[in-house]
């Protein structure tokens, strides 16, 4: 019997937290509707670039930006622990 109430609260809890915050959601989403147009159009131009990459195998390039911004945020770390 324990089994069954843990294993339906798993299942209905999700859907109840969705259900409450879907409010607050909505009101964000409103909020930023104008932009949704742009970041489509920069995911599409991403997912190209991205897609050049590949077929041409230099997909290591795109490893290269995270080894950036990886430096980067160890610098700033190093920079703020400094002063």
């Amino acid at each position: 019997m324990g089994l069954l109430v843990a294993y339906s609260a798993g299942l209905g809890l999700p859907f109840l937290l969705s259900a409450i915050a879907l409010g607050s959601f909505l009101k964000f989403f409103k909020r930023y509707r104008p932009f949704i147009p742009t970041v489509e159009r920069a995911a599409g131009v991403l997912l190209v670039v991205v897609g050049v990459l590949v077929y041409h195998q230099q997909v290591h390039l795109v490893e290269r930006v995270g080894d950036l911004a990886d430096s980067r945020v160890a610098a700033e770390a190093a920079v703020t622990a400094v002063a």
